[in-house]
């Protein structure tokens, strides 16, 4: 049971690039998140600024989150297990031909004080198509240490932060295949994130982020450590740096309410080469008497929305939002279901 909820973890394999660790709480915004990042784990890979928000010592040993596309949903029986195996799910997957059934985990331990945080990211996605008695497969495994620092100035008004992460990779995708990790492209390398928010002292509080990823570019080597998953097939491809930008305010709202409003424009240079409407996220947040959050978000052409509760040190989010699964040129979208705990003590 333990091995299904980790292989239940969301790894990022759409078009848009991004943070690699992912938030429910994002999520349900479109993932436009950048600039409301406040925690140690959104710190590390989202946003490193984030971490000059933080002021106390903090340990996250749980910080879970999985996710489910609508096709497997649909498809689940007695046999839902199975999907750990192409091959002997294939007769369910069979009742949708072509569809891809994607499952995904991840599980983010972390710790930190002010100014500093370190955590492990492991995730792993999953998905399959069955046609004509063919099975496609699409994997991703990473294995994530990541430390990071950030400063505040200026009262917090200007932060700035950095993040090192030493990547482990493992995807794959074919056509034909009989597992999902066997003769994966394999490789480790070092990326460096940076973020920059800087917020005015005036109404509403506008708040400006910049985040830069893969900054220099993430160069893979054969070394690393996701030789567990089988003999490799080859180099995982080197990641050239991209950039997001947002703009956050904060309405007036009544006593114990906080309204957030988020504008992102992710992948600024367009390394995706996706088309220019594509790069704005919309995102929105109202957290009631700071135990009760509502979300909502578009992004892709696509909407999300989502749902939080917080209380007594612990979190937990729904979000039910979209990807896009397909290449470019021929677009696919991929509804998907995340569900995300997270407990926290200082």
């Amino acid at each position: 049971m333990l091995l299904f909820f980790f292989t239940l973890a969301y790894a990022k394999i759409d078009l848009m690039p991004g943070s690699r660790y992912q938030s429910a709480r994002g999520l349900g915004m479109g993932d436009a998140f950048i600039t409301l990042a406040d925690d140690m784990a959104s710190g590390l890979f989202y946003n490193p600024s984030a971490l000059g928000k933080v002021r106390h010592p903090t340990v996250e040993a749980v910080n879970f989150l999985g996710s489910a596309n609508s096709t497997y949903v649909n498809l689940v029986d007695r046999h839902f297990y199975t999907v750990l195996s192409p091959t002997t799910f294939a007769p369910s997957l069979g009742r949708k031909p072509g569809e891809m059934a994607h499952v995904g985990g991840a599980m983010l331990p972390n710790f930190g004080f002010p100014g500093f945080a370190f955590g492990v990211l492991y995730s792993s996605d999953v998905a399959a198509s069955v046609n004509q008695g063919v099975i496609t497969v699409r994997s991703q495994n990473q294995i994530i240490p990541a430390a990071g620092t950030g400063f505040r100035f200026y009262r917090g008004l200007l932060r700035v932060g950095y993040s090192l992460q030493w990547v482990n990779m493992a995807t794959n995708s074919r056509v034909g295949a009989t597992s999902y990790s066997a003769d994966s492209l394999q490789g480790g390398g070092l990326s460096h994130t940076a973020g920059l928010s800087i917020s005015a002292p005036i109404k509403m509080m506008p708040t400006f982020t910049l985040v830069g990823r893969n900054l220099g570019s993430l160069r893979y080597s054969s070394t690393s450590l996701m030789g567990y998953l089988g003999a490799s097939s080859g180099r995982v491809p080197n990641e050239v740096a991209t950039f997001d930008s947002a703009i956050h305010v904060q309405p007036k709202m009544g006593r114990g309410s906080v309204m957030s409003l988020v504008f992102e424009l992710r992948d600024v240079t367009n390394r995706s080469g996706l088309a220019p409407l594509d790069h704005v996220t919309l995102g929105a947040e109202l957290i009631v008497n700071s135990k009760l959050a509502l979300r909502c978000g578009w992004a892709l052409g696509y909407p999300s929305i989502g749902i939080g509760f917080r209380q007594f040190g612990s979190e937990m989010s729904l979000a039910w939002y979209s990807n896009e699964f397909g290449t470019v040129s021929s677009r696919q979208r991929d509804m998907v279901y995340a569900f995300h705990y997270q407990v926290r003590s200082f």
